[in-house]
């Protein structure tokens, strides 16, 4: 059938044929609509690439006005049989739908568009194939989009540009400054149609995300739309915020540095926050990303809002939503180990009321929040010492009914600490841990030497699970902190750049880890022997007759 009507209505001999509208040509597009619509059933009995070789693509390339209607059938059939335009076909396909994206009949335009989606949405789809068509691509789509009044066809047409733009990767980049100089025009007319702007939205995303550290080349643009999509009272709220605060977390993540603009923008997570959790995760993401892009300005700026923020959520949501607070805690005393833990006091009152008393959450929150506190034992022992014994958190404690008679909140600490240790996996977090332990060993406490030998039981898995041939020079903890003007001047430095700053911010906030630097084998010995001294000989001694015999010979193989 299908051979007898390309007979029937053979593909004109050049483009400028004459194409007179006959039966046959009007059975032959009926056909094409058939064994389109059963391109599943025929998958294997129509051999495409002589078909398309032989007369879809001239049938495409034809361009008398009376041809539209196969010019359209023809395109739309490459879209149904896309499984099958691959290798060598791939090519002649993406020019001839381009080309029909000038096409001077709008359906024939809005049928190429569809069908060069399905193409770039494809397995079959490689960047390097693609290229010599993108800048004309995206110069015809953008064209189109002028023509096109109807919604849906100009939420397809952007969607387009969309993936195009995520598909093509670092090799949009030459075509960033024609695309955002057609998206505001995009953004404008598409008042009252939420749905649209969230097309453009999300193009804009995948765009932040090609530029990487070029992305301030889309500020201009950006930040009207970060800051009407991320504002509560915004009448189209309810559909733009989740976008909004996707794009706003894409846009931190990949910030060479910190501009005015981006830092006055977090007061609209503050109003987000107080209206519910909805939005937690990416909300958590972005106060993160503040904190390792922000420096030291930010918290001075925002550190009342980011800590209330914080201290509504701890002890209020769920454990998944728990475990990514307690990271983003730890994250602020790394990046600012004096300034944040007094500025933290409220919330690490509270993970410490739910570390030793009871509570509906697992062991394995409990225990990674005894690693925030660890973290201030490490990297700010002087303020531990100060929060652990002050007034309000021995009351706090007495309030929640979690003290057990007079005992101190150190030791309650300490029993609770030691008890869900374990339930930490990571061993990063167990080294943490241990270091701090290690910490607490130099401090005059008569409960630290009582629980000696269960401290120095955590110690014992730390040193088997460290590396042997890591021995950097010790540090001065009190002084770790995270260096963000070196990171900016990385992050500038050009062709050795991440495409992500943010994942460049990250190596370097691990990299002034203690946990990372420091061998705990030889701090460890370092503190014993503080201890020792702190406490005395004879009290040292009789605490560590108590410690097993093969921690024993552990340690003095140290």
């Amino acid at each position: 059938m299908l051979r007898q009507c390309i007979e029937a209505s053979p593909p004109p001999a050049s483009p400028d044929a004459d194409v007179p509208v006959t039966p046959a040509l009007l059975l032959k597009d009926a056909c094409y609509d058939a064994v389109g619509v059963a391109c599943y059933d025929l998958h294997d009995v129509v051999d495409f690439k002589s078909w398309f070789t032989s007369a879809l693509l001239p049938d495409m390339a034809c361009r008398h006005p009376n041809a539209r209607i196969l010019r359209r059938r023809a395109a739309w059939m490459v879209g149904q049989w896309v499984s099958k335009v691959e290798g060598d076909l791939c090519v002649p396909a993406y020019q001839a739908l381009i080309s029909l994206l000038a096409d001077a009949d709008l359906v024939v335009q809005l049928t190429a568009v569809a069908s060069l989606r399905s193409l770039i949405d494809d397995v079959h789809f490689y960047e390097d194939q693609f290229a010599p068509f993108l800048d004309t691509a995206v110069q015809l789509l953008f064209c189109c989009l002028q023509q096109v009044s109807e919604f849906d066809s100009q939420l397809q047409v952007v969607n387009v540009v969309s993936l195009i733009i995520e598909r093509m990767g670092e090799k949009i980049v030459p075509l960033a400054d024609k695309i955002l100089s057609c998206l505001p025009q995009v953004w404008e007319q598409s008042e009252g149609q939420p749905l649209l702007r969230i097309q453009v939205m999300q193009a804009l995303q995948r765009l932040i995300v090609s530029l990487g550290p070029q992305s301030p080349l889309s500020y201009p643009l950006l930040f009207p739309i970060l800051r009407y999509s991320t504002d509560i009272s915004q009448p189209d709220e309810l559909n733009m915020l989740e976008d909004g605060l996707q794009l706003w977390q894409a846009t931190l993540r990949h910030a060479p540095a910190m501009v005015p603009d981006l830092m006055a923008l977090f007061s609209n997570l503050v109003p987000t926050m107080d209206r519910s959790f909805e939005h937690l995760p990416v909300a958590t993401a972005i106060m993160e990303s503040y904190v390792l892009v922000g420096g030291p300005a930010f918290l001075q700026q925002h550190a009342g809002s980011l800590v209330r923020m914080i201290d509504a959520v701890v002890g209020n949501v769920k454990e998944k939503a728990m475990l990514l607070v307690i990271g983003l805690v730890d994250v602020i005393i790394q990046c600012y180990p004096a300034e944040a833990p007094p500025a933290l006091e409220s919330v690490l009152q509270k993970l410490l009321v739910m570390i030793v008393g009871p509570t509906e959450y697992s062991d394995l929150v409990r225990g990674t929040s005894a690693t925030v506190l660890a973290r201030v034992v490490l990297q700010n022992s002087s303020y531990f010492a100060q929060f652990i014994s002050a007034e309000s958190t021995r009351q706090l404690l007495q309030q929640q009914s979690t003290a057990k008679g007079n005992a101190p909140p150190l030791a309650l600490f300490l029993d609770a600490w030691l008890d869900k240790v374990d339930s930490v996996s990571v061993p990063a977090k167990r080294k943490l841990s241990s270091l701090a332990l290690a910490v607490l060993l130099t401090m005059p406490e008569p409960q630290i030497l009582e629980r000696l030998d269960l401290i120095l039981s955590v110690c014992s898995g730390s040193l088997a699970e460290d590396s042997p041939d890591n021995t950097p020079l010790l540090p001065d903890i009190s002084t770790v902190g995270y260096d963000y003007a070196s990171v900016s001047d990385s992050i500038q430095g050009g062709e050795g750049a991440p495409v992500e700053c943010e994942a460049l911010r990250r190596r370097q906030v691990a990299s002034i880890d203690p946990v990372h630097r420091v061998a705990f084998g030889p701090f460890l010995k370092e503190k014993l022997q503080a201890c020792m001294v702190v406490h005395g000989e004879q009290l040292f001694q009789a605490a560590m007759a108590r410690v097993p015999p093969p921690i024993v010979s552990q340690l003095q193989q140290l």
